[in-house]
Parts: structure tokens; sequence; C-alpha cells
């Protein structure tokens, strides 16, 4: 059972000199207290933070079996309205990862939501050649098969992650290669930020996608971890302790494009 209680809470920066509220989403069977330290981060840099949790990662072990792509967006679009209702008028942002992040873009690409920027941290649109059999196992989603979890235990949420699951990540990536969400995400600024040696996510075709779909307001930036996450050849694993000076590099980074005019 997750310790997680609510599904959303708040890190505040001064209110005095808030620059903004960032929206902040984990990743897939990724323990939604992972995002703690990036939240704290974002606060001490002006940012308040609104950390969501998806269904399936606060409760118990088995929802995980019965998430969709709906109830999923569903949550992406109650935590921007909580993040709308305190803005006061302060911009609105979007800083998550992996499948947070491509939820967070598909939401966006369907008109259910919108950011002022989007800083987007390994989001699976384009995957390596290893993990394109992926949509072939889906069809035993209803069987109940998951696949173990190669992310380390203090950051997974269980030491398996089931088919079902995927297949609403996939359902969200869909949205990102249909022409009506494309003209939407082209008039958010947004950055994607990945590991070249990601397992999972490939940055040549992150930048085939961008090309293709025509997003001249997005960019593609590699970030290299060099702490523990920079020994294993594994997805993108953010926290302090594993990426070592990379993390401040990306931290400042984030708070950088947010910032700007």
């Amino acid at each position: 059972m997750n310790t997680i209680i609510n599904p959303r809470e708040w890190y505040d920066a001064n209110r005095t000199n808030c620059r903004g509220i960032a929206v902040v989403v984990h990743g897939l069977n990724t323990k939604p207290q992972a995002c703690e330290p990036l939240c704290k981060a974002l606060a001490q840099r002006g940012f308040s933070s609104l950390r969501v949790a998806l269904s399936g990662h606060y409760t118990g072990s088995m929802e995980l079996q019965k998430v969709s792509c709906r109830l999923w967006l569903d949550d992406i679009e109650a935590a921007w309205n909580e993040a709308k209702g305190r803005s006061s008028g302060l911009p609105l942002f979007c800083v998550s990862y992996s499948t947070g992040a491509l939820l967070c873009m598909s939401a966006v690409g369907r008109g259910m939501i919108s950011f002022k920027r989007m800083y987007l941290l390994a989001p699976p649109i384009a995957l390596q050649p290893a993990a394109k059999f992926l949509p072939l196992l889906l069809p035993f989603s209803l069987l109940g098969v998951s696949l173990p979890s190669l992310s380390p235990k203090d950051i997974r949420l269980h030491s398996w992650t089931p088919l079902n699951a995927y297949k609403a990540m996939f359902q969200a990536r869909k949205t990102l290669f249909k022409k009506a969400a494309i003209q939407k995400l082209s008039s958010v600024p947004s950055r994607i930020t990945i590991d070249p040696r990601d397992e999972f996510v490939a940055i040549d075709g992150l930048r085939c996608w961008q090309h293709d779909m025509l997003l001249e307001n997005w960019d593609i930036e590699a970030l290299h971890s060099e702490g523990e996450s920079g020994k294993f050849r594994r997805h993108l694993l953010i926290s302090p302790q594993r990426m070592g000076r990379a993390w401040n590099h990306m931290v400042d980074d984030i708070a950088h494009f947010l910032g700007r005019k």
C-alpha cells in the first residue's frame, strides 16, 4: 500500500516574490514522493509547485491495474483547475516527468488545459528500438499481465508495471501525432530535456518528431547525468543524489526557461 494520501500537494514559494505556479507530475510506476526535491527546488527559485499523484499511485497496489488514459487526463485537469483557482493571475507552467509529461502534453493537445510554458523531462514520445515491442504486448493487458520494473527500489512504486498502465500511456501518446493537437501544442513554448543514454526514450526520435510536427517554439536539450544515474543506461532518474552536478544544472535551466518573458 502506498503511503500517499493526498493526490495533490502544494510547495509554496515566497508569496511576495512568486513568479508562477508549476504543475509537477511523476512518471509511470514512480513514487509521487520522488518529485518532492524538484518541487522544493522550484519553490526556492520562486515557483510554487503543485505535485500531482496520478490515479493508481496513491491508493492500493491493485489500483494500478485499473487505470485508464481518461482517468489520468482527469487527474491532470483537476490539478490544473486547482492551480488555476489559486493562481491569482500568476502564469501556470508544466514541469513534468516521463508519462506525467506525456499526459500533460496530451491534455493540452486535447484543449483540456493550457500553460504559459512547459518543461518536459524525458516524455516517451519516441521510443528506443528495444522498447518498441511494448505495443505488441498490449493485448495481454486484458489478462492482467505485468512487466518487471527496472527502476531503483527507492523510486519505483511497485516491482512490476501492469500492461494496462502501459496501454493508458500509449493511448495518451497517440494524441501527439494528430494535427489538431499539434496546433494547440505549437502555441506553447516548450523544452524537452533528456539524457542521450536513456534506454526508453530516443533523443534522435524526439528531434525527428519535433521537426515533422513543425514545433518551432520547442527545443530539445541533452542532459548528461553525472551521478549514480549516469552509471546506468536507463530512463532518466530525477533526483539530486542520482544526477549529481547535473541536478543543479537542470533545476537552474528550468527556472531560467520558465522565467523568460
